[in-house]
């Protein structure tokens, strides 16, 4: 009887996984309905804002970038225009992990 949960943790991991192997099959499940683009679009926002928020804070940690370079470009481009919801928990998110970082989060 011991047993019984982990085989069927086997089925389960051996199950087929919808996964996209190129960018091709990836943008066409993206542009396949409004409620995929939609969810691709937000998406993409919240890593986009992830990326460069935690690229900038490790410039400035590495001492390629100072802290008034990193906070003049975060107010003149990232912050234009104001940033929605999704874009502030990416920035957010990304700032936990990068406590010394001039950015500071968004409210």
């Amino acid at each position: 009887m011991n047993f019984l949960p982990l085989i069927g943790a086997l089925l389960l991991s051996t199950a087929p996984v919808q996964a996209f192997e190129t960018y091709d099959e990836y943008v066409n499940a993206c542009i396949s309905s409004e409620e995929n683009t939609k969810l691709c679009d937000r998406s993409a926002e919240w890593h986009s804002a992830v990326f460069v928020t935690n690229t900038l804070c490790k410039l400035e940690w590495r001492g390629f970038l100072t802290a008034e370079e990193v906070t003049r470009y975060w107010e003149e481009v990232e912050l234009s225009p104001q940033p929605d919801n999704l874009r502030k928990e990416g920035v957010n998110f990304m700032l936990r992990t990068h406590p010394t970082c001039s950015i500071k989060p968004i409210p």
